[in-house]
């Protein structure tokens, strides 16, 4: 109570404040001086403000001064209550397109549980700036009822929606063609909903609420891939091992601990497309510095340096223990251990790996033939710094397979499958990498062949599935071709 005069007189411990749902009566009994009249007196309550705010005839205050010897109503008075804006329960937003990357269009997946009746919903994003709804389309779940919204606008970050919802209705709305900003990071959205209470009046404000929802990954782009076969600069189609280089760079940084996924997804399979061998492959930086390893790797290069187990992956240990590194480098725990191919976390033992490959024995001396892997960083990969991912392939059959192969590159962190949270991927974007079709031997046939004379050549020319556009013949030093040679 205030003021000072009332406060100081407060009544005792044995005359406690009686509440009862709305209702507060408080014996005034142990004032030892009068509060005269007129004299202004505040009362500061502690009490739990209404999940939505009563009908407008019953929203107000009543004090009421009884006698405490009758009983006998003194004095009263009314005052309007304050407005209250209810809060969406559940509140949530989730990325659900296929396409994930910073800057596609995707669908995104709004949950929240209405308190107040509405016929109006606004979605905002606020956060990351760039979020785009134009052109999209949205469907909703009202309690199990299927609704097509009508938008009344989609300009930038906002969404108007006509949509009828009843009081405690549990709505899903899932938006199409939403454009991602073009930064990555956390999403921030504010929900409202309002009513229309007459066609005379303006639109109420009748819930809301303000939220963090998905992580909007960022974009891995791939500017160059190559390979090599051998002597030969180019990777080799027809099942031979090739040696490949991926640079990359990805708008969000990439911290220690988080994982480097490359997964082929193409409908050929691993009979016919590529095949990984992981062992041995590893993520350099711009000036050659080791950024990451196989999930799996018995060794790191003597460069680095090994970290034992449990330690901080940013603070690598001396050079000198890097032959002591083994699959306990990667493990967060003693007893857990990763799965060498998908590298999240598994609770058999690596000799139980099925999703490397079914004769797979974990042998880190050997390498899987799998068609995802999964390297662990160990230092970070700034945001727009290239980084070159080098590893060991066996090439698909033929030019057909190579064209339907699909490589998505992802990193994310976390090492529990259910709670890794994406932070870049490349959609499974087509990658610049440049293959070559071994030819069929070719047969030389020359009906006579003296010196120093024009003969005629006859020679059998297969393109088979190369798409060339051209032969070029080379004949050994010394020959040479006339004008009319074809």
């Amino acid at each position: 109570l205030a003021p000072a005069a009332a406060a100081s007189s407060r009544y005792g411990a044995g005359a406690p404040a009686i509440c009862a749902a709305e209702v507060m009566v408080l014996p005034l009994t142990n004032f030892v001086q009068s509060v005269q009249s007129l004299q202004p007196v505040a009362m500061h309550l502690a009490l739990h403000n209404a999940e939505a705010p009563p009908p407008e005839e019953a929203n107000y205050w009543k004090m009421e001064l009884l006698n405490g010897n009758t009983g006998a109503l003194v004095t009263s008075a009314l005052a309007a209550s304050w407005p209250i804006v209810p809060s969406l329960a559940s509140p949530s937003a989730r990325l659900v397109g296929t396409l994930r990357a910073a800057g596609s269009r995707t669908t995104i997946s709004l949950f929240f549980r209405t308190v107040l009746p509405a016929s109006e919903v606004v979605v905002e994003a606020l956060e990351p700036d760039g979020f785009d709804f134009d052109g999209a389309f949205a469907r909703a779940n009202i309690s199990g009822r299927s609704s097509v919204p009508q938008i009344v606008s989609a300009q930038g970050p906002v969404l108007r929606l006509i949509m009828i919802v009843d009081g405690y209705d549990h709505v899903t709305l899932n938006v199409e063609g939403v454009r991602l900003p073009l930064n990555a990071g956390d999403s921030m959205w504010n929900v409202t909903t309002y009513a229309l209470p007459d066609v005379f009046s303006d639109l109420e404000l009748r819930d809301g609420a303000l939220f963090t929802g998905f992580k909007v990954p960022g974009r891995v782009t791939v500017p160059d891939m190559s390979g090599r076969t051998g002597a030969l600069t180019r990777a080799l189609l027809g099942r031979f091992e090739a040696d490949l280089e991926m640079r990359l760079r990805t708008s969000a940084a990439l911290l220690p601990g988080d994982s480097l996924r490359i997964g082929l997804e193409g409908p050929v399979g691993e009979e016919r497309g590529f095949v990984m061998l992981p062992q041995g492959s590893e993520l350099r930086g711009e000036a050659g510095e080791l950024l990451g390893a196989w999930v799996c790797a018995d060794a790191l290069p003597a460069d680095f340096g090994a970290a034992p187990s449990g330690a901080n992956l940013s603070s690598p240990q001396p050079a000198a223990n890097a032959a002591n590194a083994t699959t306990a480098l990667w493990r967060a725990a003693p007893g857990l251990a990763f799965d060498c191919c998908s590298g999240f976390q598994t609770n058999v033992t690596l000799g139980l790996n099925r999703p490397c490959a079914a004769g797979y024995s974990g042998d880190v001396a050997s390498s899987p033939r799998t068609r995802q892997m999964a390297l662990r960083l160990l230092r970070t990969l700034p945001a727009g710094q290239l980084g070159t991912l080098r590893f060991r392939a066996e090439t698909p059959l033929d030019r057909t397979s190579f064209l339907l192969e699909e490589w998505r590159v992802e990193a994310s962190r976390g090492v529990a499958p259910d709670d890794a949270v994406l932070i870049a991927t490349n959609d499974a974007e087509a990658l610049p990498l440049a293959v070559v079709t071994e030819l069929p031997a070719v047969t030389l046939i020359a009906s006579h062949t003296p010196p120093l004379v024009t003969i005629r050549v006859t020679m059998v020319l297969d393109p088979l599935d190369s798409g060339a556009v051209a032969f070029i013949v080379s004949a050994p030093r010394g020959y040479a071709f006339p004008q009319d040679c074809f």
